[in-house]
């Protein structure tokens, strides 16, 4: 991911002049201190190039005389002539606010914050395909992988790996298949085998596992190599799977699939009908023998002479992400400001705008803390099913799309002996371990760094011997903001203050860094502030906004966040 800004913070001395105060607000996390000194360098007076400069003292003539409503400028709708002046009020870059906002928002901690200068940010991003051809729905090309939907070859190739004794591992199988599913050259159409095709390879393809991502079954060609050791090449349709014209989708939903037990082509061919071809995406899979000649192990150095090796691609596309805005106001009376100062001391219009901040503060929390659900749930879809006897579980309280990650207390407690609320409570931090690990190894990246449930399971957790309370941690929730609440075995443990106290859910996610996939905060105008007075009352009217954008980067980013489900009908850890 590359991030489009034409402006540069020199972050030495960015650190050197903001690290202090930034240290006094109570953060202490290396990255967010320097996440937060590049904030307050950019938008400081001292930064000139595309920001707006701080105006805290904030006043001009207008104010005393009474502004009357707020006015945008109008348009002329005629090329080169002015349209209706507005009113001209002047808007206020709130730098103490924005860091308040930003070092005591719990939510931040979960994901990395990306500094912008400008209202819309453009990413790139960069995939990589195996092969290197444009397009597979056209007549002249060759991919030697790709993969495609069809429920007669997903149904057909299980069946297969059952017979044969193959194991389904992630993204791949624990040995290969081969699927004649077309009439061109020797072979019976629809057979699918342990043995690898002879010289003839027409119609042939090699089953590589069903996709990470997608679930969609992977196949390989075999294309011939480009060489010339005849004195002029030429097709040899023998050495290919496709024939020289016509596109392989085609070709594909010419063929059968046979769908019934031994796979022997004489009984249950039913029709491809694949539809969604695609080239395998090297950020989805990884084909083992792609770099050695198709072979499971290392070439010799005979074959390594001969051999072509296999090609990849380069594939990118551009995201805009256009910065949001959240606002609210408060309205104050004169009565107020007067009266609460000389009866109790008390500065109504800062109470004020420190409630307006609050505000923000708790939208920002709740807008991060239900992205991270949305990819928790998103990645849960394509988890490992439950087995039976966990799903029968899960199915009491309506869990029917159960995985191996969720958890039946109710079927737990039945099966095994001696259990109590402690011990099923320990096994549920088991699962968030094994849910980690899963997201360590599907995401490529690493485990879980945080959980976020309800005040419920939170409770339950704490009693487990590796749960710690961290009382830095506690102090940053403000009123009804997510709430740090310790951590277990190194997990930051967050209580959700909207979630129902009876939901069990348990979502999780890593924080990784602004490269990595997953969620980002993008900060352009944490905290700015119109102040206005009534020309009826003489009041002043505060009105404060938030510019910032909640977004997914890079590819597959759900793969960072997982969710589980837990099923409690007897209501035992309750």
């Amino acid at each position: 991911m590359q991030k489009s800004s034409n402006l540069v913070v020199d972050m030495n001395k960015a650190i050197t002049r903001w690290k202090p105060i930034v240290e006094k607000l109570g953060v202490t996390n290396a990255q967010r201190i320097n996440e937060l000194c590049e904030y307050a360098e950019m938008h400081s007076s001292a930064i000139t190039a595309g920001m707006v400069k701080e105006n805290v003292a904030y006043a001009n003539p207008a104010n005393t005389a009474g502004m009357g409503n707020v006015v945008m400028p109008g348009i002329s709708g005629t090329p080169g002539i002015p349209g209706a002046a507005g009113s001209g009020d002047l808007g206020q870059t709130l730098l103490p606010a924005s860091l308040k906002i930003a070092a005591n928002t719990p939510g931040l901690e979960l994901l990395p914050t990306i500094n912008v200068n400008s209202n819309r940010v453009d990413l790139l991003y960069f995939d990589f395909k195996y092969d290197d051809v444009a397009s597979l729905d056209v007549n002249d090309e060759r991919a030697s992988t790709f993969k495609f939907a069809s429920s007669a070859v997903d149904s057909a190739m299980r069946a297969a790996m059952l017979t044969f004794g193959i194991t389904e591992l992630r993204g791949r199988i624990s040995a290969p298949l081969y699927w004649k599913f077309n009439a061109l050259g020797t072979g019976t159409v629809g057979t699918i085998t342990t043995t690898a095709p002879g010289a003839d390879k027409q119609g042939w393809l090699q089953f590589k596992g069903f996709s990470r991502i997608d679930g969609r079954p992977m196949f390989r060609a075999w294309i011939q190599s480009n060489t010339a050791s005849s004195g002029a090449w030429a097709f040899a349709p023998a050495l290919n799977t496709f024939p020289v014209a016509g596109s392989i989708l085609t070709a594909l939903n010419a063929g059968f699939v046979d769908s019934a037990a031994p796979f022997d082509g004489l009984a249950g061919n039913v029709a491809v009908a694949a539809t969604d071809i695609s080239m395998v995406s090297l950020n989805e899979d990884f084909i083992d023998d792609f770099t050695s000649a198709r072979k499971a192990s290392t070439m010799t150095r005979g074959e390594w002479d001969t051999d072509e090796a296999g090609k990849i691609g380069p594939d990118s596309f551009v995201k805009s992400v256009q910065i949001g805005v959240v606002h609210v106001s408060g309205a104050l009376r004169l009565s107020e400001i007067g009266d609460y100062k000389r009866m109790y001391g008390v500065d109504i219009v800062e109470r004020t705008k420190a409630q307006l901040v609050n505000q923000i503060q708790q939208k920002i929390s709740v807008e991060i803390v239900e992205k991270v659900k949305e990819m928790g749930l998103k990645n849960r879809a394509t988890a490992p099913v439950a087995p039976t006897g966990l799903a029968t579980g899960l199915a009491l309280a309506g869990i029917t799309d159960g995985t191996m990650f969720d958890m039946s207390v109710s079927a737990t407690a039945g099966a095994l002996g001696g259990e109590q609320s402690a011990s099923i409570a320990r096994k549920l931090v088991a699962k968030i371990h094994q849910a980690s690990a899963f997201v360590a190894t599907d995401g490529r990246i690493g485990g879980i760094d945080y959980i976020i449930s309800s005040g419920t399971v939170v409770s339950t957790i704490r009693s487990i011997a590796g749960y710690t309370v961290n009382p830095f941690d506690a102090k940053l929730g403000g009123p009804m903001q997510l709430q740090p609440a310790g951590t277990i075995d190194g997990i930051k443990v967050y209580i959700d203050p909207y979630m129902n106290p009876a939901d069990l859910t348990v979502y999780m996610g890593r924080v990784g860094t602004k490269e990595d996939p997953g969620l980002k905060f993008l900060a352009y105008m944490l905290a700015e502030s119109v102040e206005i007075i009534s020309e009826k009352t003489m009041a002043p009217r505060l009105y404060m906004y938030s510019r910032y954008a909640v977004t997914e980067f890079g590819y597959f980013p759900e793969k960072q966040y997982m969710a589980i489900k837990v099923e409690d009908v007897d209501g035992i850890l309750l």
